[in-house]
């Protein structure tokens, strides 16, 4: 499993695709990590106006039983 990107490249990344001046395969060479990403991180933006998706709750759903 690769690291996670490190905070200055999500900048740089939401920078780059706000500027609209490059494409993703550029975007991913200047910024060090996969054209996959570069797409994922502009669907979160889109999506939830970040450049990281919300956490999910894992594990079993709390219920109070009688």
């Amino acid at each position: 499993m690769a690291p996670n990107l490190a905070e200055s490249q999500h900048a740089e990344i939401r920078h780059m695709i706000h500027s609209k001046s490059l494409t993703a395969d550029k975007m991913a060479a200047v910024a060090g990590c996969s054209r996959r990403s570069i797409c994922a991180i502009s669907r979160n933006l889109r999506c939830f106006g970040s450049t990281k998706a919300p956490s999910n709750g894992g594990g079993r759903p709390r219920s109070v039983t009688p």
